[in-house]
């Protein structure tokens, strides 16, 4: 529910919006492609370039209600129904300083949609296990919580340690066959 002026967020949408087209070269070299931009949406993929044929690696639908009387909203879609989805075949990894281990970013809890677990987005802030860090203390931090810091997190994070792809290939699996509708192949 919008309870920010409506005008308001329409304006620090389009800051937002003019930042990241002022920079999309950068953000196109690294992989990370808008496809909408809609007062109070916005889509992006992201995907691997070191790898060929180049993939979608995931995709998200960013969300500027009452931004940023609220953090914004990040959310895991399909890329081409652009609905939210429950599953992210890409882990987002962060190493804990100082250690081997990995943690990842992407935290779901039963029933609910998966989220990423990064100060400075909605979805971390409203987590009942991060009542103790909430979006004030961290609004005007070094540009925290903004669109430019979220894709910069979201490559970091999701898409930069990408280097090769893995193929597994099982000899006593089952064939599989494709079928062509005929007349639907081209002359």
């Amino acid at each position: 529910m919008q309870t920010v002026d409506i005008e308001v967020s329409r304006l620090k949408f389009k800051v937002e919006l003019d930042n990241f087209l002022a920079h999309e070269s950068r953000h196109r070299s690294r992989g990370i492609f808008l496809q909408k931009a809609e007062f109070p949406d916005m889509f992006f993929f992201f995907t691997a370039p070191v790898l060929k044929p180049v993939p979608i690696a995931f995709a998200t639908k960013i969300n500027f209600d009452n931004f940023d009387l609220e953090p914004l909203s990040v959310r895991f879609i399909d890329p081409i129904s652009w609905e939210c989805i429950n599953v992210i075949s890409i882990p987002l990894y962060r190493k804990l300083p100082g250690q081997l281990q990995l943690i990842t970013l992407v935290q779901q809890d039963p029933g609910q949609l998966p989220f990423i677990c990064i100060p400075g987005i909605r979805e971390y802030h409203n987590h009942p296990a991060h009542t103790n860090d909430p979006w004030f203390l961290r609004r005007q931090k070094g540009g925290e919580g903004s669109l430019g810091y979220i894709l910069d997190k979201l490559y970091e994070y999701g898409i930069d340690a990408i280097q090769s792809y893995q193929v597994q290939v099982q000899l006593n699996a089952p064939v599989v066959q494709i079928f062509y509708d005929i007349n639907k192949i081209p002359v």
